[in-house]
């Protein structure tokens, strides 16, 4: 996890298996809302997509 952890504190996180193949091309946002958990080294994730424009 070193890694990923000097990554976070640059303010990059990482979304692993994150699927976008069904979205068309283009520019969207993207929210990932982790879910609050007490222990552990990561979090699922409700990610939400919304297409700019």
């Amino acid at each position: 996890m070193p890694a990923h952890n000097k990554l976070s504190g640059c303010g990059i996180h990482i979304l692993e298996g994150l699927v976008l193949d069904g979205l068309e091309p283009g520019l969207y946002d993207l929210a990932a809302l982790p879910l609050a958990l007490e222990a552990g080294d990561g979090s699922p994730v409700r990610a939400v997509v919304k297409k700019k424009g």
